[in-house]
């Protein structure tokens, strides 16, 4: 068993994909910037930080209110590993258990060739989590005013560097978004509501293509 030191940061043995083993379908993905997206029936983003005695923050916004759950954690396996699992427990006691599905540490060790892979990974989870910053953005907007929007102030919603976009389109119960980045031809998209928007799929879900 493996426990988790303070701190956060690229070297956190948290950093990574960490899929629900009861749902294939929900993950946890950790970022080393101290950002999180959470995909369960829908996607969110948030933040995380170790606290002391082994325990995990999450906060996030869902559907314009914020959420705060702290777990203690251990790591069945050594972290990096694929296939290391995951086990969170929250102040009630219920514990879920994630599984890692990549091990960076695997992808480093690539040759050349594959390593235009992994760049090419990087941008598609930039812009998957630029989407999913967006919907918590749209979601907070519909908190307050009971409607999408395709606009925000630069104080509440503004891209990260490389991102192009998003386009913004309402639609009758929701919206649809997607995004590009200026260093790949790939373009990444999400949607809210009944109508879809190539190529994602899942609704609140961020799918890439090509």
């Amino acid at each position: 068993m493996f426990v988790a030191a303070t701190g956060c940061g690229s070297a956190e043995p948290i950093v990574g994909r960490w899929q629900d083993e009861d749902y294939p379908d929900h993950a946890m993905e950790f970022f080393a910037d101290g950002t999180v997206m959470i995909v369960t029936d829908m996607t969110v983003s948030g933040k995380w930080e170790y606290l002391a005695d082994q325990r995990l923050r999450v906060s996030s916004t869902v559907l314009g209110t914020e959420v705060l759950k702290v777990y203690s954690l251990t790591f069945d396996g050594e972290p990096t590993d694929v296939g290391t699992v995951l086990s969170l427990t929250d102040e009630r006691g219920e514990t879920k258990r994630y599984e890692r599905t990549a091990s960076g540490g695997a992808a480093a060790a690539t040759q050349a060739g594959a390593a235009l892979s992994l760049e090419e990974k990087t941008y598609r989870t930039d812009m998957k989590r630029e989407l999913v910053n967006l919907t918590s953005a749209e979601e907070a907007h519909f908190a307050d005013h009971v409607a999408y929007t395709t606009q925000f102030p630069t104080t509440v919603y503004y891209p990260a560097p490389g991102i192009i976009g998003p386009t913004i389109t309402l639609t009758a119960d929701g919206w649809t978004g997607y995004v590009g980045h200026t260093l790949t031809t790939t373009t990444c998209a999400i949607f809210i509501g009944t109508t879809g928007r190539a190529p994602a799929v899942n609704e609140g879900e961020p799918r890439c293509a090509p």
